[in-house]
C-alpha cells in the first residue's frame, strides 16, 4: 500500500512556541522550543527512512548520514522569515525565503560520536543555519556550542526535542557531544542552510 504525506499536518509549526536568545557581542543564536506541533510525527517519518552516507550536494566534508528527500516545505516560510526580520540584519526578502521553503528539502543529519569533527567550523551556503534537535528527550545528550572569532566559547545551546536554534553560519560552531554518548544509537537533527 502506498503511503502518503500531509506536509501541512506533519511540518505544522507550533503556534504557541517559546523564544529566547543567546546573545553575546556580535553573535546571536535564536532558540525556539516546542518548535513543531506534531515533533512525533517527523520523528516516526525519519525512522521511517533510509539513509545514506551518499551526498553530492553537500560536499567531500559531511559527516554522518543523512536524509534529503523532497517535501512541502513552505509551511516554515512565515515563521522563519519572521524570526530572520526580528533578529538579524539581512538583505533577504520573504519572497527570497518563500522560494527558499519551496524548494528545499527536508534534511536530516544522523550522525554518532565517531563522525564528530573536534574543531569548530563555519557553514558555508548561504546567510543563516537552522537545526532542529529531533531525538526524545531521554536521548538527548550534548547540544550545540558556539564561539567567538578567537575560538573562545560563548556558549552552549542544549539538546532537546523539537528545539529550534537559528544563527548565521558565519559563527564558528559544533556539535558538543558529552563524553559516552551517540555510540550505538543517533544524533538526529533536521538541518536548513538559507
Amino acid at each position: 500500500m502506498i503511503k502518503k504525506i500531509d506536509e501541512s499536518i506533519v511540518f505544522q509549526v507550533n503556534e504557541d512556541a517559546e523564544e529566547f536568545i543567546l546573545d553575546h557581542e556580535n553573535i546571536r543564536v535564536v532558540v525556539v522550543d516546542d518548535f513543531y506541533k506534531n515533533p512525533h510525527m517527523i520523528r516516526d517519518l525519519i525512522m521511517s527512512i533510509p539513509v545514506t552516507k551518499h551526498t553530492p550536494s553537500r560536499g567531500s566534508g559531511y559527516i554522518g548520514s543523512t536524509i534529503d528527500i523532497l517535501y512541502d516545505m513552505r509551511g516554515l516560510t512565515s515563521y522563519y522569515w519572521n524570526y530572520i526580520k526580528k533578529y538579524f540584519i539581512t538583505e533577504y526578502t520573504s519572497s527570497y525565503i518563500s522560494n527558499f521553503f519551496n524548494n528545499y528539502p527536508f534534511t536530516v543529519n544522523i550522525i554518532q560520536n565517531s563522525d564528530v569533527d573536534p574543531r569548530p567550523h563555519i557553514d558555508d551556503a548561504g546567510q543563516f543555519a537552522s537545526g532542529i534537535y529531533l531525538n526524545i528527550d531521554d536521548e538527548c545528550s550534548g547540544g550545540t556550542s558556539f564561539y567567538n572569532e578567537s575560538g573562545e566559547l560563548i556558549g552552549n545551546v542544549d539538546m532537546k526535542f523539537n528545539r529550534m536554534i537559528l544563527y548565521e553560519q558565519c559563527v564558528l560552531h559544533k556539535v558538543c557531544l558529552e563524553e559516552g554518548t551517540f555510540i550505538d544509537d543517533y544524533r538526529i537533527s533536521q538541518q536548513l542552510f538559507i
